[in-house]
């Protein structure tokens, strides 16, 4: 019971925050990030290829988790966002995903994480 309403909560959340982004946003660095027409085939799998699946792919995926394809991140897209986003324990350990790109994943996800 607690899950499924930390899972409401954190839905009602994330569509409240989400309908005030607009689909180009200023960085904090001062960069514009366009997010108004992210899509799974042309962002999403390529940023996950370059960042993510060097570990999170193959035989035998870090922590068992794999993130190679479109199912794989719908069951996990959240929690790799929030993952992405931690300034304790960021992935990936390499270095953080710049800012613009957790934002497409962010929007993807807002969007209803369409495999498109």
């Amino acid at each position: 019971m607690k899950y499924i309403l930390f899972s409401m909560a954190t839905a009602l959340t994330i569509f409240s925050v989400s309908c005030k982004n607009n689909s180009v946003e200023a960085l904090s660095n001062g960069s514009i990030c366009d997010t108004s027409a992210v899509k799974y085939s042309t962002t999403i799998k390529s940023m996950m290829n370059n960042h993510c699946t060097n570990c999170h792919g193959g035989a035998s995926p870090s922590a068992g988790l794999r993130l190679e394809n479109y199912n794989d991140l719908v069951l996990r897209g959240q929690a790799s966002l929030q993952r992405m986003k931690s300034s304790s324990n960021p992935m990936p350990p390499s270095g953080k995903i710049d800012d613009c790109n957790i934002n497409k994943l962010a929007t993807w996800i807002n969007q209803g994480s369409l495999n498109n």
